[in-house]
């Protein structure tokens, strides 16, 4: 054991590892490449980091890899190079799925904590509501314009490709099957407004029927009047007298 200027450093022996394999067995092989330096336990006493019990972000001057003992902070996990989000920083900053005002809120304030709890599943809905779930969020957008029933059928499809289609957002091969991955694209996303294309008047300006024929009481009006004209010719108002040969009548 070594001391000086507040760092330990301990070295240690790497013994090899035997193994007898059974008759049929094919043995392990594992591939070592010494270290150009033997590994060292850093502690820093001189920092308050160490004297508090939080762990110390790696820095200049550290080895790689380094074993980082302490507390670490929730949401300071990129400090740490912790890819995943720890259940402390979950618990913080986590929203329910449909809590979209909360979602909104966070995204303003810390993109890059909503990015990662989006991403790596910590607002999914639950697995029986995924399709629910979607056609709420698409809906809300005016996306969807159907009942919401958890069947994700084709008005379903074509409303995920709309709602690609007018934010501009990739879809990524999504949007056939409800998925999380769906679902977390669409958050990822943001919010848009689809809109209803107008509809226009399919029927032809035919004229009506009843206009290429006169109505009854027109009809009936001129065969009145061929009757009056009829009777005109006849020569008088009173009762017309054939007569079937020559004479005088008074």
């Amino acid at each position: 054991m070594t001391f000086g200027s507040g760092l330990h450093a301990q070295s240690f022996d790497a013994r090899p590892i035997t193994f007898d394999p059974a008759p049929g067995e094919a043995p392990l092989v594992v591939a070592y490449e010494p270290a150009a330096e033997l590994p060292r336990l850093i502690r820093f006493t001189t920092v308050p980091e160490a004297q508090s019990g939080d762990a110390i972000a790696p820095r200049a001057g550290f080895p790689a890899p380094s074993i980082i003992l302490g507390r670490v902070a929730s949401g300071t996990e990129e400090s740490y190079g912790i890819e995943r989000l720890m259940p402390e920083t979950v618990a913080q900053f986590a929203f329910p799925y449909n809590d979209v005002e909360s979602r909104n809120a966070l995204r303003t304030s810390d993109p890059e904590m909503f990015r990662a709890l989006v991403s790596q599943g910590h607002v999914d809905p639950p697995v029986d509501r995924v399709a629910v779930a979607l056609q709420e969020e698409l809906r809300r957008m005016n996306c969807y314009r159907s009942s919401i029933d958890g069947d994700w059928g084709a008005g379903s499809r074509r409303a995920a490709t709309e709602y690609f289609r007018t934010s501009g957002v990739n879809d990524n091969g999504l949007g056939s099957t409800a998925t999380v991955e769906l679902f977390r694209s669409i958050v990822l996303g943001g919010d848009t407004t689809c809109v209803v294309a107008a509809q226009t008047n399919t029927r032809s300006n035919r004229p009506s029927s009843s206009g290429s024929r006169p109505a009854s009481g027109a009809s009936s009006g001129s065969s009145g009047t061929s009757g009056g004209t009829s009777g005109s010719s006849s020569g008088g108002s009173g009762p017309s007298i054939s007569g079937g040969g020559v004479g005088v009548f008074r």
